[in-house]
């Protein structure tokens, strides 16, 4: 379903709160990054805009965990798994060593559902490839939501996001598309 986002303006019609939080998925659009915070400050929301960013992707027990640092933020994770994705139609693109996945991604102030900030950026093609392998893996593997939630509970209690940095892969974006 097509949905029309414009900056200042609600997201979803009547919802009006949301969790805090970041959403990661694979819609018909390319990658989506959702990132929810209770009344973002101007840094907040300038770092999202057109801050530095670098992105990173680390996989432990068969969960991708995206990774992401906007300017002078602390880095934030969202968890993936290719049975809860929109689309799973990327796992058949081929592309050239120039090409990589568009990522389109959203602050929402979550006290009010206005969205604050929309960007879009293209991956590396490495990344792009590395997201591919990873969860082509997740394929293989059966799913089931409450083992995908006990898992990422298990991850979270053993590892901080940072731990997550440090075994991921990083990398770096110049500007957007």
């Amino acid at each position: 379903m097509l949905r029309k986002l414009e900056v200042r303006k609600p997201i979803e019609g009547c919802i009006k709160q949301y969790q805090e939080g970041v959403k990661f998925d694979f819609d018909n659009s390319g990658a989506v990054l959702f990132i929810m915070f209770r009344d973002p400050t101007n840094q907040e929301i300038e770092s999202i805009r057109k801050g530095r960013l670098q992105i990173g992707i680390c996989t432990l027990s068969n969960i991708i965990f995206m990774l992401f640092k906007f300017g002078n933020l602390n880095w934030i994770d969202a968890p993936f798994d290719i049975h809860l994705a929109q689309n799973q139609s990327f796992l058949n693109v081929e592309m050239n060593e120039s090409q990589g996945f568009g990522m389109s991604m959203f602050l929402v102030d979550a006290s009010t559902g206005i969205l604050q900030a929309m960007r879009l950026i293209g991956w590396p093609h490495r990344l792009s490839q590395i997201f591919i392998e990873e969860a082509k893996k997740q394929v293989e593997q059966a799913f089931e939501q409450s083992e995908y939630d006990r898992k990422i509970d298990a991850v979270y209690m053993k590892y901080s996001t940072n731990d997550l940095v440090r075994f991921g892969q990083i990398f770096r974006l110049e500007g957007g598309l």
